[in-house]
């Protein structure tokens, strides 16, 4: 699974560690790239810096929207589809971060609180979006 949206960051459960390192292996006899694979021993220690990590990437990529979804607020022509892609991709980002429940565990809830404040923030931002649009109609006396 990415935990990147822009990266080159996966995180494979323990269940399919055969099979990428088998395609690291197909990857490095193809002989112009590797696939370095980095293997997360079972550890307290191990788990909790796992975690930190995954919850700093998904915090990132959560925050990345946010500042896209406040430009798109300050535009006069973003259509409500645009801000229904970025909850897409919300959902998306937390499905991920469901996924990984095993991993985060308590750092699991800080992250839906996180994707709860976007979502709410991005439905606003589509009201406002439709009541621009309501309006120009109206001042033009449209029905749109």
């Amino acid at each position: 699974m990415r935990l990147k949206t822009n990266g080159h960051l996966y995180w494979v459960p323990a269940a399919g560690s055969k099979n990428v390192r088998a395609f690291a292996r197909v990857v490095e006899k193809l002989g112009a790239s590797e696939l370095p694979c980095i293997a997360v021993v079972d550890r307290e220690d191990a788990r909790g810096d796992v975690a930190r990590r995954a919850q700093a990437s998904f915090e990132h990529d959560i925050g990345v929207l946010l500042k896209q979804l406040e430009a798109f607020a300050a535009k006069d022509n973003v259509r409500e589809s645009t801000i229904t892609g970025r909850l897409e991709e919300l959902a998306t980002l937390h499905g991920k971060a469901r996924l990984m429940k095993s991993v985060l565990r308590d750092r699991l809830d800080a992250i839906d609180a996180r994707v709860a404040e976007a979502k709410a923030r991005a439905e606003q931002i589509a009201v406002e979006i439709r009541a621009r649009y309501d309006k120009a109609e109206e001042d033009l006396g449209l029905d749109l």
